[in-house]
Formats: structure tokens, C-alpha cells, sequence
């Protein structure tokens, strides 16, 4: 039985109380009789001051119906704690921080078929790229600047020419190939499930205590599946945007390839030496450009062919995965990461989803404004009425006690 019926049933009970004991003798009846009076008038009174917030109680118009003839008011009230509270990124992510993302995704890879998927993804892909990668213009260049039979300029010479990758047609082909990865792995039920207990467990935590938070929550539509699917819909259409050449964050990624990737690369000492091992590979090789070419064929036509490729990525890969599953270090810095990278995404977000909250709100008519605040605070409210019909029937009860005893002691 939910707090309004219980409220209201509790009413009813001290009305017919008070009817069954009225107009009888004796001590006992007649404390009874008070009790039920005063806790009937209690009620009452606090049945008309809990419907007095949103409606007119009885048709009396007088101070009454308060939260829908202040709707602008509390509406602007709700936008302000929003901005304030809801979209602080510093309170989302106290809540976030306790989740270790590292671990999270561990788990993933290892017991809900992550490691599995990726390599299934990767194989699909690779085909995807075999097929539209132009093999001739990457190792034309290659071979050219091996001609030069020069070591110290293969490390340069190649990072120039991955620099011209990243500002060709190339790009396109990794990008769309990155973005299928990415839309695969969202798409993945297991990972949304994760995602969406995540969600849950945030969301839970955040409400914690707060009617307010809970109450602008349940106005936003805020379910874990529509956040969940909020996300999903929102990363897919920035993964979209890629293909955009003029995208801003497109334009971000190949400076930061450019600028810092490739940057990185040529003074780190370390490489040196597999870039002279290139050089010299391909220098052994007269006719460089034939010879992959030949080989590019080969890989189009043969499937073993290329599953045994894709068989050694999948290799390297899964050393890769091994290291990050058993290296606690390099949880820690992945989690970082990405931790910083969500309070910037909520950070930036903030201005355009409290535009689409306040459009959200606004979209509420009066009375579905008014029916949703009272379906999140009536248990709170149907208390007080419980409370007041309680605490109206012990003052009643007191109240003859004090009197009885005052008449006897004058008499």
C-alpha cells in the first residue's frame, strides 16, 4: 500500500472513531473520542496544506495550487541547480573516480569475450583495408627514399612519409577503419551491459540523499538505458563525423599525429635502428614497388593468406592485451586517461546539454510539471499527513487528560 492511501486510510479510521465514541460516557470513551477528534482535525488540516502545493483543495482558490502558479519561478529555481549541481563535472566525477576503468576493462577482454570480439573485428577490418589501401603510392615513396642508400636519412625519410600518410586519402581509409572498430565494440551487448551498470551505479550514487537530484533526474527522462543510449548515439555520430575532412576533431587528431606522434618518433633513439633494418630490407630488393605489389595481389586473392597475416597481428595484439591485463602501472595510466578525458567531454558538454534541458523542461505542460514533483515527493508529503493525524491524536488525548484532571482537582 503506497504513503497516500495509507495516509488517507488512517483518516478515514480516526472519522469513524470519533463517529463510534461520540455522545458516549465514561473516561475511557471520551479520551478515546478526543484522541480521534484531534487526530481527524489534524489530518484534515494537514491533508489541506499538503494538497494546497498543487491544487485548490475543497475549490478554495486563496493561497493555494502554489507550485503551479509559481511554475516559471521554480522551473528557473530547477535550471539554476542543474547548471550548479547536476552538470558539475567535479560531482559527476567524485562519483566516477571510485571506479577503476583499467580493471573495468580487464574484466571485459578476459570473462565477457572482449579479447575474442577484437580479434574477430581487427580480421574484418584488415580485409576492409586490403581492399582499399593503394599499396603503390606507399611503397614508391618508400623505395625512393631507400635508393638513397643512406642510413641516417631512413629514419627521417620515413617519418616524412608517414606525415604524408596522415594528410592523404590514407587517413581516410585508417579513420573509417577505426571508426568501424569503435561502432562494433559499442554495439557489443556485453559492453553496453557493462556500460549500463556503470551508468546505474553513478546514477544511484549521485541521487543519494538528494530529492532534488532524484526529482531532476526522473523531469530529464534520465533512465540508465536512455543515458546509455544517449552516449552510444553521441560517440557514433562523432565517429561519423570523421569522414568529414573539415571535422574540428578530425583536424585535432592529425596535428596531434603530425605534431606529437610523429615528433615523438623521430627523437626517440631507440627506433633508430628498426628504421635502418627497413631501409636495408628494402634496398636488397631492386624493384621494391613490383615486389609488394606482387605480394598486395597475392593477399587480395588468398584468404589463408591473409588469416595467416591477421593470425600475426592477432599475435602481437595479444601480447600487447597481456601485458596491459597483468601490469597494474599500466591500468593505473589508462585509467587516468580516460577518467581526464570524461571530465573534459562532461566539461564541454555542460553548455549544450543544459540548452537541451532547458528545452526538456519547458516542454512540460503545468499539469505534467506539477504531477511529476508530486509523484517524487508524495511519500515525504503523505508522512506529514500521517504525523499530523499521529501527533493531532496524542495532543487530543493529552489535552482531556489535563482537563479531566483540572476539573477533579477544583472540584
Amino acid at each position: 500500500m503506497n504513503k497516500k492511501l495509507q495516509a488517507t486510510g488512517l483518516l478515514v479510521l480516526m472519522l469513524a472513531g470519533m463517529l463510534l465514541t461520540a455522545g458516549k460516557e465514561g473516561f475511557f470513551i471520551k479520551l478515546l473520542h478526543n484522541g480521534f477528534l484531534a487526530a481527524m482535525i489534524g489530518g484534515l488540516a494537514d491533508w489541506f496544506a499538503v494538497t494546497a502545493l498543487f491544487r485548490k483543495p475543497l475549490g478554495i482558490s486563496w493561497r493555494t495550487a502554489i507550485l503551479p502558479r509559481n511554475r516559471g519561478r521554480i522551473m528557473d529555481e530547477l535550471i539554476n541547480f542543474i547548471s550548479k549541481d547536476l552538470l558539475n563535472s567535479n560531482n559527476i566525477m567524485k562519483d566516477v573516480i571510485r571506479y577503476d576503468m583499467g580493471q573495468m576493462l580487464v574484466n571485459y577482454l578476459t570473462k565477457k569475450g572482449g579479447t575474442e570480439r577484437l580479434y574477430t573485428t581487427i580480421t574484418s577490418l584488415g580485409r576492409e583495408l586490403i581492399k582499399k589501401m593503394d599499396i603503390t603510392a606507399i611503397v614508391t615513396d618508400v623505395q625512393n627514399v631507400a635508393k638513397k642508400n643512406d642510413e641516417k636519412l631512413y629514419k627521417e625519410a620515413i617519418v616524412n612519409i608517414l606525415a604524408g600518410i596522415i594528410n592523404s586519402k590514407q587517413l581516410d581509409i585508417f579513420m573509417k577503419a577505426v571508426g568501424i572498430f569503435i561502432n562494433t565494440m559499442l554495439a557489443d551487448k556485453k559492453m553496453q551491459s557493462m556500460l549500463e551498470q556503470l551508468i546505474h551505479d553513478v546514477k544511484n550514487e549521485y541521487k543519494s540523499g538528494s530529492t532534488l537530484r532524484e526529482m531532476a533526474i526522473a523531469m530529464l527522462d534520465l533512465s540508465d538505458e536512455s543515458i546509455m543510449q544517449d552516449v552510444l548515439g553521441k560517440l557514433n555520430a562523432f565517429i561519423t563525423k570523421w569522414d568529414n575532412k573539415d571535422d574540428e576533431n578530425r583536424k585535432k587528431l592529425q596535428i596531434w599525429l603530425r605534431d606529437t606522434w610523429l615528433v615523438d618518433l623521430q627523437q626517440e633513439d631507440k627506433y633508430n635502428e628498426m628504421f635502418a633494418a627497413i631501409g636495408r630490407a628494402i634496398n636488397k630488393n631492386s624493384d621494391f614497388v613490383q615486389i609488394s605489389n606482387d605480394y598486395w595481389g597475392k593477399l587480395l586473392a588468398d584468404k589463408q593468406m591473409q588469416q595467416e597475416l591477421f593470425n600475426k597481428i592477432n599475435n602481437i595484439i595479444d601480447g600487447q592485451l597481456k601485458n596491459f591485463i597483468n601490469d597494474k602501472n599500466i591500468q593505473k595510466v589508462f585509467d587516468g586517461w580516460l577518467k581526464d578525458k570524461l571530465a573534459t567531454l562532461v566539461e564541454k558538454s555542460a553548455p549544450y546539454l543544459l540548452n537541451m534541458i532547458k528545452n526538456k523542461l519547458n516542454s512540460y505542460s503545468t499539469e505534467e510539471f506539477t504531477a511529476l514533483i508530486e509523484d517524487h515527493i508524495s511519500s515525504d508529503l503523505q508522512m506529514i499527513r500521517i504525523n499530523g493525524s499521529l501527533v493531532g491524536g496524542m495532543a487530543g488525548i493529552a489535552l482531556y487528560v489535563l482537563t479531566y484532571m483540572a476539573e477533579r482537582f477544583c472540584n
